[in-house]
């Protein structure tokens, strides 16, 4: 693979890898010494990306050449006129199917099958009202985390809340004791019927 860090680069290296760099401290010595490979390991990085790229770069400008040169003037094509070819996409009028008009309708039950299609209908339109009204309000991949803390300030429950619950539950309890009675009345009135 040829060097595509050039001839002053490479002097460059030789020089910073010289051993003029050493001082007295083995520590820094050796933090010189690491910043150097770094270095040297990121050039060596480069160069091959570099290396690779052009490559790539050279098959992909052959490969444009031979497709300039290869490349042919379309021929026209045959125009064809609507008659020929076979409706697909109209429907018949009998069994409203489609791919068939209602000469080559061969259904037996031309009823059922408006009816199945009329369904099938109505399933793929609210899939995909369904589909629209969830790309409409995108859901988040993650569950909201509710907080630790608490409310800055208290909040106050509704009063017509409490007092519809209290109303219910006077209700039921009324209610409750009337079945008791209900049920002792009867139970001390008919002393075959167990309870």
């Amino acid at each position: 693979m040829p060097s595509v860090i050039g001839q002053p680069y490479a002097e460059l290296l030789e020089e910073v890898n010289a051993p003029a760099l050493t001082t007295e401290d083995e520590d820094v010595n050796k933090c010189v010494l690491w910043a150097l490979n770094l270095f040297h390991l990121f050039l060596t990085f480069i160069e091959a990306l570099m290396g690779s790229l052009g490559g790539q770069l050279d098959a992909i400008r052959d490969h444009l050449t031979s497709l300039e040169t290869g490349v042919a003037t379309p021929s026209p094509q045959a125009t064809t006129s609507a008659a020929t070819t076979t409706p697909s996409r109209r429907r018949c009028t009998k069994c409203h199917a489609r791919g068939h008009v209602d000469s080559d309708c061969r259904t037996t039950d031309p009823a059922a099958m408006r009816k199945r299609i009329a369904a099938n209908q109505k399933r793929k339109k609210t899939a995909r009202d369904d589909h629209a009204a969830a790309m409409a309000h995108p859901t988040f991949p993650f569950a909201p985390i509710p907080s630790p803390f608490s409310a800055p300030y208290p909040t106050a429950p509704d009063p017509q809340a409490f007092a519809a619950d209290a109303q219910e539950l006077r209700r039921r309890c009324q209610q409750s004791t009337r079945d008791k009675r209900r049920a002792r009345r009867s139970a001390t009135s008919n002393p075959n019927v167990a309870v």
